[in-house]
Parts: structure tokens; sequence; C-alpha cells
């Protein structure tokens, strides 16, 4: 019986400074005041990738190269409500296909495929039609160098 109330009262105690912790961010953010973009000039997607630690390589119309580390990325805005990151990979592996299908199956947020010149390539949309704030687009840059980190493990690793 003594554990149980000594288990009751961790368990009240945890949670309930869960959700203070949770009440505090939401307090937080609201105070902040975040300007919402239902457009996002290219300007403003420099800005953020150079804050990001991106090297800007190549400013065409629609298209943008960018690097970090090791990679070269592309950045296209095809339209007015979503960007599209894109990569592509050159492997000699025999198991291009599978790679990318498992990739498919178990990740969310980007979707990979052999492209026609037999490279592998990984993409990643962003659409931000309802609008978006700078750090909403902050986000999809970095969790797109995190894809693209895991998914270049995986074509050197896989067998």
């Amino acid at each position: 019986m003594r554990f149980f109330v000594s288990s009751l009262l961790f368990f009240s105690l945890f949670f309930s400074l869960g959700a203070q912790s949770v009440k505090g961010k939401e307090t937080e953010l609201a105070s902040k005041s975040v300007t919402l973009h239902y457009k996002v000039e290219k300007n403003l997607l420099k800005k953020l990738l150079v804050e990001l630690g991106y090297k800007i390589l190549s400013d065409e119309d629609k298209l943008l190269i960018v690097s970090y580390q090791d990679y070269k990325v592309g950045l296209v805005s095809g339209n007015d409500s979503s960007i599209q990151f894109y990569s592509s990979f050159n492997t000699d592996k025999k198991n291009k296909i599978e790679l990318a299908n498992k990739w498919n199956q178990k990740m969310r947020y980007s979707r990979s495929y052999m492209d026609a010149d037999g490279r592998l390539i990984l993409e990643s949309d962003f659409d931000y039609s309802g609008g978006v704030s700078e750090e909403g687009i902050k986000e999809f840059l970095q969790k797109f160098q995190i894809l693209n980190s895991q998914f270049s493990t995986l074509l050197i690793l896989a067998e």
C-alpha cells in the first residue's frame, strides 16, 4: 500500500510539473509577436539559410543551390505557397530501389526515388499556404538537414 501511495504521489507531482512547463511555453509563445508570411520571398529564404549556416552557391530564378557540411542541395520555390528541398545521391549500390522503398516505408516528411539518370533523390516539401513564421521555415530547413544526413548514412551503411 505504501508503494502505491508513493507511486501515486510521484506521478501526480511529475504530471503537475509537466503541465506547468507546457503552460509556461504557451505563455512564452503567446507573448512573442509572430509574423505570419503567406508568401515567402527569396530574400527571406536566403537570410534564414545563411543564419542556419548554409552557404548560397547559386541563385537562379526559382532555384537556390546551397551547401552545408559536405552536402550540396537545391531549394525550389515553385509557387507562392510551398518550397521543396531536393538532394541527389550518386551511388553504385545494386539495391538502390530497395533502399528508396525502405526509406519511404519508415520515414516521414520526405520521399526518395531513383531518377532517370540512376541517382537516388531525396525530396521534402513544405506547404505554407496557411501562413508560416520565420521559425517554422527554420524548422523545415533544419529538419531537411537531419533527413539528408540520415539518408546519406543509410546509403553508406547499406549492404
